[in-house]
């Protein structure tokens, strides 16, 4: 809908267009010459309605169409506590350096209508001023272009707007224009002696201990006018006594100032020099003039004064070229003193260069101002002024360069007691260079909405109230509530239970159907403005319901309920789990089937909805065996379930084994009797059955009883196995030989007692028996141990005495053979002894004896 308001604008941006149009047609055949001071100034006092409208203090000299700046200068807060804070400002509190680069709509009186709505954050109690700026197709500077300077109240500032080519043919200065340094007085009745000593960061005017403070972006204190803290971006007037003042501040820090360094013991020091201005280091949305330096103490006829600060330039050109011209906005100097303290220098301005190109040598410049130097006594060493701060330049233009030095601190001379020197005082630092251009103005031109009412859920019956809070609160607004019927959007009326309909809060007794709401809003600023729609749903009661993503074990629940303000999550087989979260996320212990349960509730009741959330899919049975090892009866095993999916119950079969069944997840079975079995694993669960049979899965064999026979002829011993055939017969002699017959004949390579073993195996199952067999011939010949071993008597009727006298013989091995060689009896002897063959029967025997001496045989007789 075209309001009045809107086309009213349109055809003023429109007439802005077409003259913007007309002065670069006439680009081509004119350039207008320009010098001197070409802005206008007016004090802002007040914003007495609309986001664009002024009231100023004088709009005599501003036309309709005209492009201007709104430009804070001062304002904001500071600390005023006597301590090393005294003067830090924050950005929170701040209001100065906020800025608009717009045009005039409207003027009326002293009330001025902007085109554009002005940031918010302006403090009209502090010093906002309006700067008029002249706009040109083509100019050439011919003569110094200087802002009228600051006075405290307007100046300071020069703006202005090519739209072709802006020829620097001499300079455009705003140096030392900007807040402006403290003014010296000389102190009365100076009661200054060796004893004192002035800490303190303010004083009152006049007070002889302190000396006046440079000029920043917060007005000076009533009652702290004097002393060393810094006055926000100014610098602090040096205390007493002849110490200096301290370097004004930019963006980046100026110096502190010099100290008096008295010579006499009984004279005056001056150890509290003025501080450098607090940096102001809040980027492009804020331009500044430089900070003042403060004023060196003095209580001679000496000016001491602090430098002024530079102050701000604005360029907004198509093409700048730099010819002879320059750009200045430097800080000045701290001026000079004899016999006194010095005041600090001034600190470089704001240059701001919105262009498109740039031709010629750039010559741009915002140093701080140097301090002031002190001429001294011979026999004296007062304070110089500390050094101001660098300016800040921002240009859209990587071609810019820029001197921002700071301001170096003054030097103290004369004085045959020290050296030439800053006696402490501080440079300025430089200042900051940085690529930026002028900030848009607000395209936001009307009203906020602010705590508006979210859509809501009621029961019948029930009550509603609507609000909706506005932003600025400083209009004059009227308000119309707006109801959705059938589609079409009708205006609400006062009565049948309805009130607030032209307020922001709206009351209906009661609501038995769902609405949409909006709130109209309209002022005599701004066009008609609606809320976004609010809606109020009535609701028997909530309804449950939810869907739920899987990632492995791992569930997020999304919440589908409507009407409710309040959730319940359980799980029924898991009884400890609880939430109340909206969309809660979990994770599952194991595969399986839950029964998961949403409560929604509300006001008006509650309703809840259960879903059965599987993991995994239907049984796959599948087990494997641990046994102990052995497969001869007894065989233990242990069965190892392994089945796949979704399943809670088992059914073992196991036949010849006990136990023949089990319900276990992994059951231990004992095979007693030998045979072939299979084992049978069923496993059950809501998603089915499943059967697998593993056929002759077990084999348990009888335990082998081995056992031989043997004839000995000469070397030659024949053996003979008592076990059936089919057994796998495996013979070891004792002499690294060895057969698998049942019924071997094997030769000995010599005499002697042979340990032979028979390993009989039944498949898996072995077991083994060892037998001594003495091989000897007719003719013993091994005699190696006769000589040590003696045997008596022999023959004997039973007792036998074995002596010997060699330490080394023992222990011996004794083997008592029969006459067909078969082993009698072993004896492990470790001295000598008597043995007794009394219970063998009359006959002739053998006895082979093995020690570490080698080994012996002895035929014995027996009566």
């Amino acid at each position: 809908m075209l309001t009045e308001l809107t086309i009213r604008r349109a055809i003023f941006r429109y007439g802005l267009m077409l003259n913007f149009v007309f002065l670069s047609a006439l680009s081509a055949f004119s350039q207008t010459e320009i010098g001197g001071v070409i802005n206008q100034y007016t004090r802002v006092l007040d914003q007495p309605g609309c986001p664009n409208v002024i009231q100023v203090a004088d709009a005599g000299s501003f036309t309709v169409g005209q492009r201007v700046l709104l430009i804070g200068m001062q304002g904001g807060q500071m600390v005023i506590e006597d301590d090393a804070s005294f003067g830090a400002v924050s950005a929170e509190e701040l209001t100065a350096g906020l800025y608009d680069w717009t045009h005039i709509e409207a003027i009326q009186g002293n009330e001025i209508t902007l085109m554009d709505p002005i940031s918010p954050g302006y403090d009209f109690s502090g010093i906002v001023q309006l700067v008029g700026v002249p706009t040109y197709a083509d100019a050439v500077v011919t003569s110094e272009l200087t802002p009228l300077p600051w006075d405290g109240a307007l100046g300071g500032v020069l703006a202005l707007e090519v739209s072709g080519t802006l020829e620097l043919a001499a300079d455009i200065n705003a140096s030392a224009m900007g807040f402006r340094g403290g003014q010296s007085v000389q102190a009365a009745d100076d009661n200054c002696n060796l004893t004192t000593a002035f800490r303190r960061y303010f004083y009152e005017a006049g007070n002889w201990r302190g000396a006046p403070k440079g000029e920043g972006i917060i007005p000076l204190v009533p009652g702290r006018e004097f002393g060393r803290g810094r006055q926000a971006n100014g610098g602090g007037g040096s205390n007493s006594h002849n110490a200096g003042g301290g370097g004004g501040s930019n963006r980046t820090s100026g110096g502190n100032g010099g100290e008096n360094r008295e010579p006499s013991f009984f004279g005056c020091s001056g150890n509290f020099p003025g501080l450098a201005g607090f940096p102001l280091d809040y980027g492009p949305d804020r331009w500044f003039m430089g900070g003042g330096g403060g004023a060196g103490h003095r209580n001679n006829t000496s000016m001491s004064s602090g430098g002024n600060g530079g102050g701000i330039i604005l360029i907004k050109a198509g093409e700048l070229q730099f010819n002879t011209g320059a750009i200045l906005s430097d800080g000045a100097d701290g001026l000079q003193a004899s016999g006194d303290g010095a005041g600090g220098g001034g600190s470089g301005g704001t240059i701001i260069l919105e262009v498109d190109i740039v031709s010629g040598t750039p010559a741009v410049s915002a140093r701080g101002g140097r301090g002031g130097n002190v001429n001294n006594q011979s026999n004296r060493c007062m304070g110089p002024g500390g050094g101001g701060s660098g300016g800040s330049v921002y240009s859209t233009s990587t071609l810019i360069e820029a001197d921002l030095a700071g301001g170096e601190p003054g030097l103290s001379t004369g004085s045959s007691e020290c050296p030439e020197g800053p006696n402490g005082g501080q440079s300025g630092e430089p200042g900051i260079l940085e690529m930026a251009g002028i900030k848009m103005p607000s395209t936001a031109f009307g009203l906020e909405f602010t705590g508006l009412t979210a859509d809501t859920v009621i029961c019948p019956g029930d009550s509603l109230d609507l609000m909706v809070g506005i932003s600025p609160t400083n209009l004059e607004v009227s308000y119309q509530w707006w109801v959705n019927q059938g589609g079409d959007w009708i205006e609400l009326v006062e009565g049948n239970g309805i009130s607030g309909t032209s307020s922001p809060n709206l009351s209906i007794d009661q609501l038995s159907v769902s609405k949409d709401f909006q709130l109209e809003i309209n002022t005599d600023c701004t066009e008609p403005q609606r809320s976004d729609v609010i809606r109020v749903e009535v609701s028997d009661g909530p309804t449950a319901g939810f869907a739920y993503d899987l990632d492995g074990l791992t569930v997020n629940f999304i919440n589908s309920s409507f009407g409710a303000t309040a959730y319940q999550w359980t799980i029924e087989e898991l009884p400890d789990y609880s939430s109340t979260e909206p969309e809660p996320e979990f994770t599952f212990p194991s595969y399986g089937s839950y029964q998961v349960q949403l409560v929604a509730r509300s006001e008006c009741g509650q309703d809840s909805t259960v879903q059965l959330i599987v993991f995994g899919g239907g049984p796959v049975a599948a087990f494997e065996a641990e046994s102990s090892g052995s497969k001869c009866v007894p065989v233990t095993v242990q069965w190892i379930d392994q089945s796949e999916g979704v399943y809670d119950t088992y059914q073992w079969s196991f036949p010849g084994g006990n136990p023949s069944t089990s319900s276990e997840p992994n059951p231990v079975v004992v095979y007693e009797v030998p045979g072939e079995f299979d084992v049978t694993l069923t496993v059950s669960g809501e998603l089915g059955t499943s059967t697998q049979t593993r056929e002759k899965a077990v084999k348990v064999f009888s335990l082998p009883q081995p056992a031989f026979s043997y004839q000995i002829d000469g070397l030659s011993v024949s053996f003979s196995s008592t076990a059936n055939a089919s057994l796998t017969h495996i013979w070891s002699f004792d002499d690294g030989s060895s057969s698998n017959e049942k019924d071997p004949i094997h030769t000995f390579p010599g005499p002697g007692a042979y340990d032979v073993t028979l390993n009989l195996q039944n498949g898996g199952c072995a077991n083994s028996v060892t037998q001594t067999v003495l091989v000897f011939t007719t003719k013993v010949e091994d005699h190696a141990l006769r000589p040590y071993l003696q045997l008596s008597p022999n023959p004997t009727s039973g007792p036998l005495r074995l002596d010997s006298n060699h330490p080394e013989l023992f222990p011996l091995d004794l083997y008592l053979f029969d006459a067909r060689g078969q082993l009698l009896r072993t004896y492990e002897l470790d001295r000598p002894r008597m043995l007794d063959l009394g219970e063998y029967p009359s006959g002739a025997y053998f006895l082979l004896g093995r020690s570490a001496l080698g080994s012996g045989s002895w035929r014995i007789i027996k009566h």
